[in-house]
């Protein structure tokens, strides 16, 4: 299927000794793949600004373990929900709890020298616009903190190329999916609506150069090298059009 970067679940890395992990890594390095990122727990049953206090010690704790153990892996970054939208009421206070929480993780993170990927998330969450999270990073202040861009969940905001715009320099990976605007369906692009030309114009000013996550399955089951061939040629398409459109100006 030709995929050379995958993104991980965090079962295998809770269940798995540190030898397992460093040998597992290794098997999947002998074929040139990479496991850049790993998705940590996320929901009700792990959250890291949950209101009840001691839950969310113990979830916090929970990312502390997936990052030391993603450090034997030689892993990049895990991806970190900010919070559950179980009480939209209190967004607004689980957003200071998420910075609490991230000013305990920080740290292990530099220390694992794994970094942590804040998802930018759906309606009714805390952590749905860019200057949120813009807000969270700078009051932790750690070099191992960035932002991972969900074009889904930012389309569902109705505010895709905004929220991209806002935090496109603290970006450390992707997750690009389509949807129709309203519920999260993690289609391939371009099978939603979402306007790939204007992720495409945020996208080329960043002069991106590693991987991009695609957190959807190959449209109509025709497979990952497809998937990535017809993704590469949508985003090459619109970099070619803005490139001549951009000449003529």
């Amino acid at each position: 299927q030709g995929v050379r970067v995958i993104e991980a679940g965090a079962d295998f890395f809770y269940h798995s000794s540190p030898q397992q992990i460093a040998d597992s890594i290794g098997a999947l390095q002998d074929y040139r793949i990479r496991v850049r990122s790993v998705h940590a727990p996320f929901g009700k049953d792990c959250n890291i600004s949950s209101p009840d206090v001691n839950k969310r010690a113990h979830d916090v704790e929970r990312h502390a373990e997936l990052l030391r153990k993603c450090a034997h892996g030689g892993v990049y970054c895990i991806i970190v929900h900010p919070g559950h939208d179980d009480a939209p009421e209190l967004a607004p206070q689980m957003l200071e709890w998420c910075r609490e929480s991230l000013k305990t993780l920080a740290p292990v993170a530099e220390e694992s020298n794994v970094h942590i990927a804040l998802e930018n998330m759906l309606p009714k969450h805390p952590g749905t616009l860019g200057e949120q999270l813009i807000d969270v990073l700078d009051s932790v202040e750690s070099s191992h903190l960035g932002i991972c861009f969900d074009s889904g969940h930012a389309h569902c905001n109705g505010k895709m190329a905004d929220v991209f715009d806002k935090v496109k320099d603290r970006i450390i990976t992707f997750h690009l999916n389509d949807n129709d605007g309203r519920r999260d369906l993690h289609y391939q692009p371009p099978y939603g609506t979402i306007d790939w030309e204007a992720f495409t114009r945020v996208y080329r000013a960043m002069g991106w150069k590693d991987a991009v996550t695609l957190e959807c399955a190959p449209w109509a089951g025709q497979g990952f090298q497809k998937m990535a061939e017809q993704v590469g040629g949508l985003l090459k398409h619109f970099d070619e059009r803005i490139a001549a459109q951009d000449q003529k100006r």
